[in-house]
Order: structure tokens, then C-alpha cells, then sequence
């Protein structure tokens, strides 16, 4: 009997045993098993929110390597402004800014030529609603060459002329291309020059042919728009031609038209005819500064027309000018005229500027027979490089 009460004591017993390891185990796994498992030390520094990381690291210095390399710390010089190069250039933030591109900086020079007309001519305009547009008068005098200067060239020298469009937005750099460029240097007003008719009229008396932008339709049209004042795609003919007539209205002498690079393709061209065709009717010159050869193409008769052989504009690197300005030296030397038409950007206009004071100077033939001409190259204005059809 007492065999029997103790074998039930021992079953009992490791029954009891089993039952706390089975919890014990259970208890441990499910410890383990709340713990989330990291692939890295970083992911665990980054995740777990039982030990977070530190907010911030700091590191303290070794004061013995500091101590050691205090020399060479004291050596590294501390830089405000632009440093001084090897051959002694920029030394500060005024160097710098001396050497950029600054049409303020240009410096007047004597007027070297004067227009015959420099207010509009009231036989050459005529009104229509309330515009005063420029025509043919009756004595079959076209404005285009009234308004402009015929001059005279040595019979050795190349024609050269250089026209600056988009001008009038800034007024202060205007003034300074007025009286820092030569009278033979041409300008065409972009349509969106406030107070035009002034600015004209202030370039004429320094003796300078003024003409007006046409502006076609943006080549991104989807993500940009040439303003209310361009032809526009989705507008009609007859709106198109009111916006043209719009643009003549500048209370002042303009000689023609300056066409800006655009839309110039079949879906313009029918519009680009009739615009030019109006043109022609007003005796006014049409110069073509597209990359497209639409306009070229188009019927120009009774149309005083040129297509500027060289067109600068979003360029801003000085060597790309100058191996344009190289180029262009070539062609005139080989067929005798060249026309640039130039954006009005500092680095253009300057580059121009310095390209222009390279000219030979045109004397007289007595001097000539003493001198040598190294670069026979003669300054004029737009209307003498222009053929009417």
C-alpha cells in the first residue's frame, strides 16, 4: 500500500515538473518572440523603441591629436571672398564683379553719323483707327528709306552691319548702348517697351536706325507664350493683322520690321505672306532673323527684304562669339557685306563693342597711301545691306 501511495507521489511530482517546464518554456519563447528581429545594429538603432538611439551624436575630440596637429589647423586660411589666383587676379567679391559683363560700364563716344529724319514725317503716316501707321506718301517715298542713312565706304573697305533687337525693356543699359555704340549700329524696340515713342526718338538724335520686333509664335508654345503683342496660333488672320498695325503705332520713325525666330513653318505661312505683304504696301523693311527659310522663301515683291547672315542670341561663353565674330569676318571678306542681328546681353553687346574698335579706320587717300589696313572693315547701318524685289 505505502509502495502504491509513494509511485503516485513520484507520477504526481513529474507531472508537476513537466507542466512548470512547459510553462517555462512558453514563457522564455514568447519573450523572445516579442523582441523584433534587425538586420543591422543601425536598423535596431533606428527602430526600436525600447533602447532608442540618441538623438544626436556628439564626438568628443581627441585633445591629444588636436594638440598634435594645432600647427597645421592654423595653417588652413579662413576664406571670405573669392581667392587670388596664381597670376594675381580676383582678390575680392569687387574683382569679381569688374570682370563681369556690364553694359553700365561702357563709356559714351562722339555721335558718328546723323539721320536726316529723326521725327516721323507726317507725309509718311497715315491714321487708321485712331493708330498713326507708317505708308508710302504720295511721291512714292517709302519710310524705310527715309528714316534711314545711306553712307558713304571706301571703295577697299567690306560692309558690316550689326543690328541689336529686344531693346528698350532696360532703360539704363539703353542709354549706355546709345552713346557707347557707333551711330551706324542699328536698334529694333521689342513691342513690349513702355514709353517707345521716347526711347526712338532718343536713339535718332544720336543717330541711330530704329526698327520694331515682330514676334511669331512660340516654338514651345505648351510651355511658354511671346505675350499678347505676338502672332499667335490660335488666333485668326484678320486679328493677327490688327495685332501687326498695333505694333507700328509707336509715335515714332521706325524703318521696318525685325522678324524673331519662332513658329516659321506651313502653318504660318500663310499668315507670314500676308504679314509681309503688309509690310511691303507700308514701305517698310523686313529683315529676317529666323533659323526657318520660310520667309526667305515667300513672295517679297515691291518688299525691301534682308536675312541676317549671323543671328547671336542665348550665347553668354566670349570664345563662342568670337569664332562667330571670326566667321562672320570671313564671309565679308569674301562677298563683301555681312548683316548680324544680336540679342542685347552684356557679354553680345561688349564682345560687339570690342569686335567693332578692331576696324580699320577709313581715311582719306592720302592718308590710306601710308597706311596699312589690316582689317578693311567699314561700320554701316541695316537699310544699306537691304534689296527691294
Amino acid at each position: 500500500m505505502i509502495n502504491a501511495i509513494w509511485e503516485y507521489k513520484k507520477l504526481i511530482l513529474a507531472l508537476l515538473a513537466s507542466l512548470l517546464l512547459v510553462v517555462g518554456i512558453g514563457y522564455f519563447s514568447a519573450d523572445k518572440k516579442s523582441v523584433p528581429f534587425y538586420d543591422t545594429k543601425i536598423d535596431k538603432l533606428m527602430f526600436d523603441r525600447e533602447n532608442k538611439a540618441p538623438k544626436y551624436i556628439i564626438t568628443l575630440p581627441d585633445l591629444k591629436k588636436k594638440e598634435k596637429n594645432k600647427d597645421e589647423i592654423n595653417l588652413v586660411p579662413k576664406v571670405d571672398t573669392p581667392s587670388l589666383d596664381s597670376e594675381g587676379g580676383i582678390r575680392s567679391v569687387e574683382d569679381l564683379l569688374s570682370q563681369m559683363p556690364n553694359i553700365l560700364t561702357m563709356k559714351p563716344i562722339p555721335a558718328t553719323q546723323q539721320l536726316s529724319q529723326i521725327v516721323l514725317d507726317n507725309s509718311l503716316v497715315e491714321d487708321v483707327d485712331k493708330m498713326k501707321l507708317p505708308k508710302i506718301n504720295d511721291d512714292g517715298q517709302k519710310p524705310w528709306e527715309q528714316y534711314g542713312n545711306k553712307v558713304r565706304v571706301s571703295p577697299r573697305f567690306k560692309r558690316v552691319s550689326i543690328l541689336f533687337k529686344g531693346v528698350g525693356l532696360n532703360g539704363d543699359e539703353l542709354n549706355k548702348m546709345n552713346e557707347g555704340l557707333p551711330s551706324e549700329v542699328s536698334f529694333s524696340f521689342s513691342p513690349y517697351t513702355q514709353k517707345k515713342g521716347e526711347k526712338i526718338l532718343s536713339l535718332r538724335q544720336r543717330g541711330h536706325e530704329t526698327y520694331i520686333d515682330l514676334l511669331l509664335p512660340s516654338k514651345d508654345v505648351l510651355k511658354s507664350d511671346n505675350g499678347p503683342m505676338a502672332l499667335n496660333l490660335i488666333i485668326s488672320q484678320e486679328e493677327a493683322l490688327e495685332r501687326f498695325k498695333k505694333l507700328l503705332d509707336t509715335g515714332a520713325p521706325v524703318g521696318g520690321i525685325v522678324v524673331n525666330d519662332g513658329i516659321a513653318d506651313a502653318s504660318t505661312k500663310v499668315l507670314l505672306e500676308k504679314i509681309i505683304k503688309e509690310a511691303g504696301l507700308r514701305g517698310l523693311l523686313v529683315i529676317d532673323a529666323t533659323s526657318s527659310p520660310l520667309i526667305a522663301s515667300l513672295n517679297k515683291k515691291g518688299v525691301a527684304f534682308r536675312k541676317a547672315d549671323f543671328v547671336i542670341e542665348h550665347v553668354y561663353d566670349r570664345e563662342i562669339i568670337r569664332n562667330l565674330l571670326k566667321r562672320a569676318e570671313t564671309e565679308v571678306m569674301d562677298k563683301g557685306q555681312v548683316m548680324i542681328v544680336a540679342e542685347n546681353k552684356p557679354v553680345i553687346v561688349l564682345e560687339l563693342l570690342n569686335w567693332i574698335q578692331t576696324f580699320s579706320p577709313q581715311l582719306e587717300y592720302e592718308q590710306m597711301k601710308n597706311t596699312p589696313i589690316t582689317k578693311p572693315l567699314a561700320l554701316v547701318p541695316a537699310s544699306n545691306l537691304v534689296v527691294e524685289d
